[in-house]
């Protein structure tokens, strides 16, 4: 068997035992996913499935991104035909916030969870797996959503923030601090809504209070105009 066809191969098995987890996490909840439950529910044994997976962590993660397209569709719909580098990078947030907020246990698993080394993986596979929701989009988007890590894939926005002007000139260090910075900030709001059971109905005001804390952050780097 050749290489394309051990790789297709591959990848249809992987395909049962996240079919099968998705069903669980739908039914459940990321906490009712089990190697068991997964395993017998695919109709293998729980060996067979870490052939494929190498933690349980790492399939919940691959299994979650299919939550994502609603983030991804929401990108087509309502970010890909703005211009403006800043207003196009505070979209991407916007609606990055208002689906991970509404999903938080599934965007923990996938961005914060899962290893990061893995991560490449994850999206590299589901691509396969579903090439049309890659190649729908614009090629910076393109580039952004097989970013390994979330910094990574805010980093490609944030850049041509950055080299449109908007900002002033920043060393490496200094953009690398910005954007970690702000994925901590999120990755804290995002924390505080799991663990404080924040309800649905005050979605809206974190992901405005994200909103503005990022819009603080740019002020904070921002180019002054001459006078």
């Amino acid at each position: 068997m050749d290489q394309n066809n051990k790789d297709i191969q591959r990848i249809r098995m992987m395909s049962f035992f996240v079919e099968a987890t998705q069903e669980i996490i739908d039914r459940e909840g990321i906490e009712g996913v089990t190697a068991r439950k997964v395993a017998q529910r695919a109709g293998y044994n729980p060996a067979t499935l870490y052939n494929y997976f190498e933690n349980l962590d790492y399939l919940v993660g691959f299994s979650s991104i299919k939550y994502l397209r609603d983030y991804h569709r929401s990108l087509l719909e309502e970010v890909e035909g703005i211009k403006d580098p800043e207003a196009r990078f505070l979209k991407v947030w916007e609606k990055f916030c208002y689906y991970s907020y509404h999903n938080p246990k599934i965007y923990r698993a996938i961005f914060f969870k899962t290893p990061h080394y893995t991560v490449c993986e994850l999206f590299q596979y589901y691509f396969k797996m579903f090439p049309q929701e890659l190649d729908a989009h614009d090629k910076d988007i393109q580039a952004m959503l097989q970013g390994c890590t979330l910094a990574a894939r805010n980093m490609t926005v944030l850049v041509e923030v950055l080299e449109a002007g908007i900002l002033k000139p920043m060393t490496r260090e200094e953009i690398t601090q910005l954007n970690e910075m702000m994925i901590s900030l999120y990755r804290g709001i995002l924390t505080e809504l799991i663990e404080d059971e924040i309800s649905q109905e005050q979605i809206p005001h974190l992901v405005e209070k994200t909103m503005g804390y990022l819009k603080r952050l740019l002020d904070g780097v921002r180019q002054t105009q001459s006078p």
